[in-house]
């Protein structure tokens, strides 16, 4: 199982803005030649969906079951996440299938770091349930938007046609700018 990072280069207002790979930051260049790509299937089926935000479903809310080695892998992931964007990519590549859908993982994660600031959490939400989801690898995407033109970013969960976390309600405002899944 192969992770794979795909750029969505975007512009506005004459420049081209990016996310760098390595460091999880987002830069612009002055160069506004569109790049002419195609995606695969999957990726166009999640860029429609956000592309009308209204018609997406919001999942419901769900109990979860607790476990110390999935609230341990949570701060070690968070962690890891706000030390260096790459870092809390390999860390996320460890699977640990236990969740039916990414929903669960997000409701387990936001459960175990309550005290924590969740919309600074995101991205490590995300990582989370791409690792722990059973049905993440054949139908969910991490996307990663941008709020142009500030350098604002954001990380949300599309698994199946619906937006992962029931609480996450900022990510209409977002362009994506990159998609994280698996091959």
């Amino acid at each position: 199982m192969r992770q794979k990072l795909v750029s969505l280069d975007i512009s506005f207002e004459g420049r081209t803005y990016s996310l760098h790979k390595v460091g999880g930051f987002l830069y612009s260049s002055s160069s506004s030649k569109k790049k002419v790509s195609s995606y695969s299937d999957k990726i166009e089926n999640i860029l429609n969906l956000i592309d009308y935000p209204y018609s997406i479903y919001l999942p419901k809310s769900t109990a979860t079951e607790h476990s110390k080695l999935f609230k341990l892998y949570a701060f070690v992931l968070t962690f890891l996440t706000r030390l260096n964007f790459k870092l809390g990519i390999l860390c996320s590549r460890i699977k640990l299938r236990k969740f039916k859908n990414s929903t669960e993982a997000i409701l387990f994660f936001r459960h175990q770091l309550t005290s924590k600031n969740q919309s600074e959490l995101c991205l490590a939400r995300c990582m989370f349930a791409a690792s722990t989801s059973k049905l993440f690898k054949e139908k969910g995407a991490i996307i990663i938007g941008a709020f142009l033109p500030t350098n604002s970013l954001h990380a949300w969960v599309v698994e199946n046609g619906v937006i992962a976390d029931p609480f996450d309600h900022i990510w209409v405002n977002y362009k994506p700018i990159s998609i994280i899944m698996y091959e």
